[in-house]
């Protein structure tokens, strides 16, 4: 191609030297972004993880509030005739009230089966509050 043909209006004439410093700028430019790419993937797998750890030991955790709820559904009707004579307020209060201690007493053993989930202790961890609680 002569080289007179660059000078014409809307032609832009490269030579094997202008194609390979542009194809080394491109490539250049990909690798910088490598890490983010890297960083990003390695952000989801981790959540990925999470989610699908807590996934797992989600019918357990529901399993352990039902089993939860139960008892704490049988002692207050095992005691109903001593709470026979609270007003409505009254029996509101003790419903808020274990209810409350259920929650609280569960909340760490839950939190800490959930981010042990998916690993050996996470496993050990479920197969005790199986155990323990028959469930």
């Amino acid at each position: 191609m002569d080289p007179a043909a660059g000078q014409l209006a809307g032609v832009t004439l490269l030579d094997m030297d202008d194609l390979r410093a542009f194809a080394e700028a491109g490539l250049t430019a990909r690798r910088g972004e490598i890490a983010m790419v890297r960083e990003v993937v390695n952000a989801e797998v981790d959540r990925y993880g999470s989610v699908s750890s807590a996934r797992e030991v989600a019918p357990l955790v529901g399993a352990l509030r039902a089993r939860a709820e139960q008892v704490r559904r049988g002692e207050l009707e095992r005691l109903g005739n001593r709470l026979a004579g609270l007003d409505e307020r009254q029996r509101d209060a003790v419903e808020a009230l274990t209810q409350g201690i259920v929650a609280k007493l569960l909340h760490e053993p839950t939190v800490g089966l959930k981010e042990a989930a998916g690993t050996p202790r996470g496993d050990r961890l479920a197969e005790s509050l199986r155990h323990l609680f028959d469930l």
